[in-house]
C-alpha cells in the first residue's frame, strides 16, 4: 500500500495503477485496506486520465467507509463529462 502511495505522490500514476492492480489481484487484504487501495487507484486514474480506472477504483471503494468520498469523485467525473459534451455541442453549432 505504501509503495502505491509513494508512486502516486511522485506523479507516477500509471505505475501506481499497475502496482495497485497487481496487489489486488495477487494478495488478499481486509475490506478497509482493499477500499483504500481502490480509492487510491481511482485517484491515480483521475490524474493519469484513464476514466475506466477512475470508475473501477471509486466504484469498488463505494462498498466501504470511503463511500461518501468515492461518490463525490464519481459525481465530479459525471459532471466533467457532461460539461465536455456540452462544449462539443457548442463547437458543432458554431
Amino acid at each position: 500500500m505504501f509503495k502505491g502511495i509513494a508512486l502516486y505522490k511522485k506523479g507516477e500514476y500509471k505505475v501506481a495503477i499497475d502496482f495497485i492492480q497487481s496487489m489486488l489481484t495477487n494478495q488478499r487484504f481486509d475490506v478497509a485496506t482493499t477500499a483504500e487501495m481502490n480509492f487510491l487507484m481511482g485517484l491515480a486514474g483521475k490524474k493519469f486520465g484513464d476514466i475506466a480506472i477512475v470508475r473501477q477504483g471509486f466504484s469498488m471503494a463505494m462498498i466501504s467507509s470511503l463511500k461518501d468520498a468515492a461518490e463525490i469523485e464519481l459525481r465530479a467525473l459525471r459532471d466533467t463529462k457532461a460539461t465536455e459534451e456540452d462544449s462539443e455541442e457548442d463547437i458543432i453549432k458554431e
